[in-house]
C-alpha cells in the first residue's frame, strides 16, 4: 500500500506542478494580450493621423485646383481628386473663358 501512496504522490506533484506551469503560461499570455491591445490603440492613432494628413493634402489639392480655374493656365491638372479628367466640350469652354479673359 505505501507503495500505491508514493505513486500517488508523485502523480500529484506532477499535477501541482502543471498547475504552477499553467499559471505562468496564463500570465505571460495575459501580458501579451495588454500589449497587443496598447499595440492596437497606438496603430488606430496613427491611422487617424495618416487619414488626417491624407484629408489635409486633399484638401490643398482642391484649393489648388480651385484657384488654377480662375487662372489662363487651368487646363493642367495639378492633383485631381479622383475625377473623370475633362471632356472635349469642358477643354473647349475653359478655353473659350480664358481667351475672353485675356482679351478684356
Amino acid at each position: 500500500m505505501s507503495e500505491e501512496k508514493k505513486d500517488s504522490n508523485l502523480g500529484i506533484e506532477a499535477l501541482k506542478n502543471r498547475v504552477k506551469k499553467l499559471e505562468s503560461d496564463v500570465k505571460n499570455v495575459t501580458t501579451q494580450i495588454n500589449d497587443l491591445e496598447k499595440k492596437k490603440i497606438e496603430a488606430i492613432a496613427m491611422l487617424n493621423a495618416l487619414q488626417g494628413a491624407k484629408q489635409q493634402c486633399q484638401m490643398f489639392l482642391q484649393e489648388i485646383n480651385n484657384d488654377d480655374s480662375g487662372s489662363t493656365s487651368s487646363t493642367g491638372d495639378l492633383g485631381s481628386l479622383g475625377g473623370p479628367p475633362p471632356t472635349e466640350e469642358e477643354l473647349a469652354i475653359q478655353k473659350a473663358k480664358d481667351a475672353g479673359k485675356a482679351n478684356q
